[in-house]
């Protein structure tokens, strides 16, 4: 497994959802930027459950993570 730098720039983003969920929720497939550890704690904790499915975490070293990478890996950093 890569090692994420928590401080590291990253993005949420809601990728392959139907239109129509899409619309649901504003219309946008870009979420949030911020600090790694901050994009989880949105995706993990503030995100409508209906979108977990589609969240991906794009970091600014390159990598991307999918919402159960997210949860396996990442899901303790919610809950501080």
């Amino acid at each position: 497994m890569h090692e994420i730098d928590m401080a590291m720039s990253s993005d949420v983003l809601i990728l392959g959802a139907p239109r129509a969920v899409i619309e649901r929720y504003g219309g946008r497939m870009h979420r949030f930027s911020g600090e790694f550890r901050e994009a989880v704690r949105f995706a993990v904790a503030e995100l409508p459950h209906e979108l977990a499915d589609y969240t991906v975490i794009h970091a600014a070293d390159g990598h991307w993570l999918n919402a159960r990478e997210i949860k396996e890996q990442y899901r303790h950093l919610a809950r501080h």
